[in-house]
């Protein structure tokens, strides 16, 4: 009697977590749907927060009840899959809790009611979905062949694809797993780098339209200190000899006001990428190290094998074991490493630019005398020199400039 009563809740739970994994289906397939526009956005908003927060529901209840039934055993350990039910509940809250929000911008009208999907997001979205199933779909083969679980498999393939290479137990043994490793490989990691692109030129597209923002409000900033400058003086004091110098004063303003805009966003998108690598890395950390400390590591030891995983060098004298630490070092990696690139690819944009600059201008007057770049340098000090005595004469010259003219600028 007890062991029906047993199979009946395995039972349950099982189709509990059907409905969750179809439902989530669902939902991903009316998204994917509406990136042609087919249907109205009403229905696919709605659909989208329905079917997201029943599917959270569910697996919440299914891992409930698993939970309250797994208590009566006196010794009992939750497997990978347990781990990974709650990692898509929380995926999914997440999510839900971002759809309302912007549901709710949408009614309230900061957002604009519909969104339109540029050609980038439309692709990032795409590869992000042909990056995981090529990811799972090869980690049930491999299971297949080396006669590992899958959930191991996705572990194997995971650090695999992303060129960490922990190695331990999980490497190919068969002559068969070994000759398609070769093709699974080079694929994934060529559906890696194509998504990585991808989602750099969504950033750059948002880079865009940050520096753009950074230039109407220093544009509006200016418009203002020069009608206060306009009306603080008298018309017989205007000079219209000055026009032709005001103009020219003008230009090389915005031009200027446009290149720190540019500089100022990408020391700023430098830093969030830094800030968020930082926070991954030291939070993951702490995950590791909790879910590993059976096997007695420390913090430090967290940190080490964080960031061995996080460049990709994978020692392999550190592994996660246990059927907490996988599930979260294969959620935390397909997260941190993607953003570590877009770090790298920042740095390029600022810190190397600027150290090439200096490295020019150390040879140009060590090595490779170059008198082109000493003349510039010499008149940027002797700008900067006079720039503080001339600062009040050219106020006064800005004060005839018509707000107009600036808006076309």
């Amino acid at each position: 009697m007890k062991e029906t009563y047993t199979n009946c809740r395995c039972h349950r739970i099982t189709a509990l977590s059907s409905v969750s994994l179809a439902r989530g289906l669902l939902t991903n397939l009316i998204l994917f749907v509406n990136l042609g526009g087919y249907f109205p956005p009403f229905l696919v908003q709605v659909s989208t927060i329905v079917g997201i927060i029943s599917s959270c529901l569910t697996a919440f209840i299914a891992i409930l009840v698993f939970v309250l039934h797994s208590s009566h055993a006196k010794k009992f350990e939750f497997t990978q899959a347990f781990y990974y039910a709650i990692i898509s509940v929380i995926s999914y809250f997440v999510i839900a809790i971002f759809s309302i929000v912007i549901s709710l911008g949408r009614y309230f009208h900061y957002y604009p009611k519909r969104f339109d999907i540029r050609e980038s997001e439309r692709k990032l979205l795409l590869q992000d979905f042909t990056f995981m199933t090529y990811l799972l779909i090869g980690a049930l083969i491999f299971a297949k062949i080396e006669q590992w679980t899958y959930v191991d498999a996705v572990f194997w393939a995971n650090f695999t694809l992303l060129t960490i290479g922990l190695g331990g137990s999980y490497t190919p043994t068969t002559s068969l797993a070994r000759i398609l490793l070769l093709p699974y490989a080079i694929g994934g990691i060529i559906t890696l780098g194509v998504f990585v692109s991808s989602l750099r030129s969504v950033l750059e597209r948002a880079k865009i339209d940050l520096r753009q923002q950074v230039i109407e409000s220093g544009r509006r900033r200016m418009a203002e200190e020069l009608q206060k400058s306009h009306h603080s003086r008298t018309e017989h004091m205007v000079n219209p000899s000055h026009q032709e110098f005001i103009e020219e004063e003008v230009f090389r303003r915005a031009r200027k006001l446009k290149i720190e805009a540019g500089r100022k966003t990408r020391w700023f998108a430098l830093l969030i990428s830094i800030l968020i690598t930082l926070v991954l890395w030291l939070v993951g950390a702490a995950v590791f190290w909790q879910a590993m400390k059976s096997q007695q590591w420390t913090y430090p030891s967290a940190l080490y094998f964080g960031y061995i995983s996080l460049l990709t060098i994978g020692y392999g004298d550190l592994m996660p074991e246990t059927n907490l630490a996988k599930p979260s070092y294969v959620f935390w990696t397909v997260i941190s490493i993607p953003v570590l690139t877009i770090v790298i690819s920042n740095l390029g944009d600022t810190i190397v630019v600027e150290f090439q600059k200096f490295l020019l201008f150390v040879g140009s007057i060590t090595i490779l005398p170059d008198p082109r770049i000493l003349k510039t340098t010499i008149k940027k000090f002797e700008f900067l020199k006079q720039r503080n005595f001339k600062l009040s004469a050219k106020w006064y010259k800005l004060s005839e400039f018509r707000l107009k003219s600036l808006c076309e600028l």
